[in-house]
């Protein structure tokens, strides 16, 4: 198998695996947006109850997003746990989309070099006079 066919291989392979991380980070969106609704609510509940807490004792202004968020899972952890989960996910998915785009990028240009060397139009001329390693440049 030549370079050029080991590198043909490797960019189908990269687009396939891309299309499928296309996929499963689509699908990956889909779940986070419906736990992260489910979670912002209950957090909006644990915030309206603290926030009448916080009237009853006399205190002003909103109660502090970590504190609400501590309650919140402290409340209902499962929840908490899915969310976090969920998010990960997406994070993880997106790393390996970013590094199978470079792979696929660098597949490409290694079989565009590979094309061009085999084409014959490797030679001293378009080298543009640099001198070929291990040689002196002419006087």
């Amino acid at each position: 198998m030549s370079a050029a066919d080991q590198y043909q291989e490797g960019l189908e392979s990269s687009t396939g695996a891309l299309s499928s991380l296309s996929t499963n980070l689509s699908d990956a969106y889909k779940d986070f947006d419906s736990i992260e609704e489910e979670w912002d609510q209950h957090r909006d509940v644990i915030a309206e109850e603290l926030k009448e807490q916080m009237v009853d004792d006399q205190r002003k202004g909103d109660p502090a997003d970590h504190w609400v968020t501590s309650v919140a899972r402290r409340r209902k952890p499962e929840m908490y746990a899915a969310w976090r989960k969920a998010k990960r996910r997406i994070e993880k998915l997106t790393v390996q989309s970013s590094n199978t785009r470079s792979q696929l990028t660098g597949f490409q240009s290694l079989l565009k070099t590979e094309q061009h060397l085999d084409g014959g139009q490797h030679d001293q001329s378009s080298r543009r006079g640099l001198p070929v390693h291990g040689q002196r440049r002419a006087a």
